[in-house]
């Protein structure tokens, strides 16, 4: 049988999945203005800074915001930045030469040197700084700049011949903390006080592009001519990949970029291109990359060369998705996946929306030509699958039932005799080698050749299905159980027919599975209960409703792991719920799924016990439950507001200082927190106590404000956490509070409230004395 490969460099040692890298673009609905983005770094409490074509970018973790004019920013065109130890912001501008933007990031101040050395007004394209405090500047026709830890400026002499070479390409500093210099006659380091030229391995110069430094160490350059790397002291070496790196995760993966974009390089395999996506979906053609940053939580973020900014979570590795092939790039046969059904070792058959059906291996990414099939005009549910014992794969699809043999490649149809297209269909494969068809008007029953031994309306056969179709589930002990509107229902044999069974659930079932272990799991409105099947009847052992986390939705997709785990699929994503202490836990796109909305029926487990499941943004979902672990890293938390009601004036307090400055008269303090974490704004819990006053903390949901009425004169702390999803709280976060008395609450105030009370009492009584006399 013909294989083709859905992605050629994604095969995989054995046992484990495929994985496809899906940076995602940002664009508009992220507050991004502009797309042109030329630089990005990363300050102390974790935000992230990009040098852009419109303003000075900041990304909070949700959202963009823009420094521009009104904050102080007289150019907009940013060509460079750098962030120092200091925590100070270092801005390259096209015209107004370089800016420091303050650690408290209120003051912008222009910086154009001093009598020493005055820094040019344009042509400033390179900003960075070493460990030793010096902040280094290159241009494009001055040279290079330095300015000391105690604000000296100087211009920088470079050694012959590159004292001539007053454009300065690229700066880097290495994991020793040492300058290199990347110019048009090569490239220069600098030891001790001097410079020394680096050489290449075949002599002569270069012309240098820019400077990679290499976390283990040493530098590449890109060049005219190709790639250079080399070591630590500058000895040449053989580059190990043949494009320019731009990351090394912290995993150890190299990732380069080249004429045609951007390429991962897993330890041990093939180099792996990787697309980038345009807003609309498609896939750049050439997508070089310029810059790359992988912030403290693990994600990393893309610079396209020219014009673009995409996003990888940190957790992209937990979850792959197959898409359709577009673009040029190989994926899977179809955008949309009507039906799917596990087959043997770790394969999926997948009937796509084109009227093919192919086999994928999960490890591999191989894939069966399989056949076709005839899906027009019909519901996206009306095609179900099933293997049998015997390796065939038997599909139904509107009127026709058909066979397929995988060896022989021999496919049998037969008419079912059922009229029109009313919706789902459920197609199962018994141990007995019987097969039964389900839809909401109809039930068959057929033998292991087609056969037909059994068809009737599912009242007849004591059946009253759910308005989108029943589902089926014919397990190995030989018991078959079917969704009914009132519950589950089980097959009798002797009486041919469905009865209802003692201790089921009695509301809508939207999907039913048994896990290895042989507890059912049965998917209710808002609720996943777990039950022990005794032969006569179920008993529930576990109930995981909205008061354990158990998000409203009604799970029509249901699978259990091998640890007895289950995993539920709807339109608001993944949860799974872990009966042994795991508790419950929802998957968003923080933790890196590329898809969120499972298609009903349409999740199922290999025999190697990885999930396959369809998702409506297209393709499959591939993630293999083992590796699926807890935030290990925690983003960064950041008090970013602090507002008061003075009067009848709404005031914002600097937080940037400690303590914050209060007054006692103050009204409506509200202190304001977010999580830098790049997830779900919904998905943020926040909790915030008052030190000395609040007996335990006081959550507040996904808000992250707390709003006190007024607070004690005095110092006060409030300690704010936060976590995302089911992750670890933060560490605590502290804010000083400094609370002076307002005049009415100084001691001459309460003195002269005293002496006034006094005195009034006084007169009083001396008025009363005087009217007796």
């Amino acid at each position: 049988m013909l294989v083709v490969l859905l992605w050629l460099p994604m095969v995989a040692a054995a046992g484990t999945l495929v994985t496809l890298p899906w940076p995602r673009p940002l664009g508009p609905a992220d507050a991004l203005p502009t797309p042109v983005i030329r630089a990005v770094d990363e300050d102390r409490e974790g935000y992230l800074w990009f040098a852009s074509d419109d303003g000075l970018l900041r990304f909070d973790g949700h959202r963009f915001r823009a420094w521009r004019r009104e904050q102080g920013l007289l150019d907009l065109d940013l060509r460079a930045l750098h962030v120092d130890a200091q925590d100070r912001l270092w801005l390259a501008t096209a015209s107004q030469g370089l800016v420091k933007l303050s650690a408290d990031r209120s003051v912008f101040q222009s910086m154009p040197g001093d009598a020493a050395a005055v820094l040019p007004r344009t042509g400033i394209v390179q900003v960075t700084s070493t460990p030793d405090g010096t902040l280094w500047v290159g241009t494009v026709a001055d040279g290079l700049f330095s300015r000391q830890a105690d604000g000296r400026w100087c211009a920088v002499p470079l050694p012959h011949p590159f004292g001539r070479a007053l454009r300065v390409n690229a700066l880097a500093v290495d994991r020793d903390g040492s300058l290199w210099v990347g110019t048009s006659h090569g490239v220069l380091r600098r030891a001790g006080t001097h410079f020394v030229a680096v050489p290449l391995r075949r002599g002569g110069r270069v012309d240098v592009q820019s400077l990679w430094p290499d976390p283990d160490g040493g530098v590449w350059a890109a060049t005219r001519s190709g790639v250079h790397r080399w070591d630590a002291v500058g000895t040449p070496g053989v580059p190990t990949a043949p494009g320019m790196p731009v990351l090394r995760s912290r995993e150890g993966e190299l990732w380069t970029t080249d004429a045609t974009g951007l390429v991962r390089h897993p330890h041990g395999r093939a180099p792996q291109p990787v697309p980038l996506r345009d807003l609309d979906g498609t896939i750049r053609r050439t997508a070089g990359v310029s810059h790359a940053l992988q912030d403290r939580v693990g994600g990393v973020w893309w610079i396209g060369q020219g014009r673009g900014l995409w996003h990888l979570p940190a957790r992209w590795r937990q979850f792959t998705l197959l898409p359709a092939a577009r673009d040029g790039w190989p994926g899977l046969d179809a955008h949309y996946v009507l039906a799917l059904a596990a087959s043997a070792g770790e394969q999926v058959w997948i009937a796509g929306d084109n009227g093919r059906v192919q086999r994928v291996d999960v490890r591999t990414g191989q894939s069966d030509t399989g056949f076709h099939y005839r899906p027009e005009r019909l519901h996206p549910e009306a095609v179900g699958m099933a293997e049998d014992r015997h390796g065939r794969l038997w599909l139904t699809s509107g009127n026709t039932l058909s066979r397929y043999t995988p060896g022989t490649g021999q496919l049998r149809h037969w008419l079912l005799g059922w009229e029109g297209s009313t919706g789902a269909v459920d197609l199962e494969s018994c141990r007995d080698g019987s097969l039964w068809l389900a839809r909401v008007d109809r039930i068959q029953r057929r033998d292991a050749d087609g056969a037909l031994q059994l068809s009737a309306v599912p009242q007849a056969l004591g059946l009253m299905p759910p308005a989108n179709g029943p589902q089926l589930l014919c397990t190995d002990d030989g018991v078959l159980w079917a969704t009914d509107r009132t519950g589950l229902k089980r097959w009798l044999p002797a009486q041919e027919r469905f009865a209802a069974v003692d201790g089921a659930p009695q509301d809508d079932v939207g999907a039913i599975a048994r896990g290895a272990d042989g507890d059912y799991w049965i998917s209710s409105p808002a609720v996943l209960r777990r039950y022990r099947w005794d032969g006569q009847r179920l008993r529930k052992t576990h109930s995981f409703g909205v008061v354990h986390g158990y998000p409203h939705l009604l799970a029509r997709a249901l699978v259990v792991d091998v640890r007895g785990v289950a995993w539920a699929g709807g339109t608001r994503g993944l949860i799974r719920v872990d009966p042994h202490g795991g508790g419950i836990r929802q998957f968003g796109s923080d933790d890196g799924l590329p898809g969120h909305d499972v298609l009903p029926r349409r999740m199922v487990r290999t025999a190697g016990d990885h999930v396959v499941a369809a998702v409506h943004e297209g393709g499959v979902l591939l993630f293999d439950p083992a590796t699926i672990v807890r935030p290990a890293g925690h983003a960064g938390l950041v008090v970013h507001a602090i507002t008061a009601r003075r009067g009848n004036v709404q005031v914002t307090l600097p937080v940037g200082v400690a303590p914050v400055p209060l007054s006692g008269g103050d009204r409506h303090v509200r202190v304001s927190a977010r999580l830098l974490s790049g997830g779900e704004p919904s998905r943020v819990r926040y909790r915030f106590r008052l030190q000395g006053h609040d007996a335990d903390w006081q959550e507040n949901g996904a808000a992250g404000q707390r709003v006190f009425e007024r607070l004690p004169v005095g110092l006060q702390t409030v300690e704010v956490q936060a976590r995302q999803g089911d992750g670890d709280w933060s560490p605590i976060r502290r804010i000083a509070l400094q609370v002076v008395p307002a005049w009415w609450q100084t001691r001459t105030a309460r003195y002269a409230a005293v002496a006034g009370g006094t005195a009034a009492l006084w007169l009083g009584a001396w008025g009363g004395l005087a009217r007796r006399r």
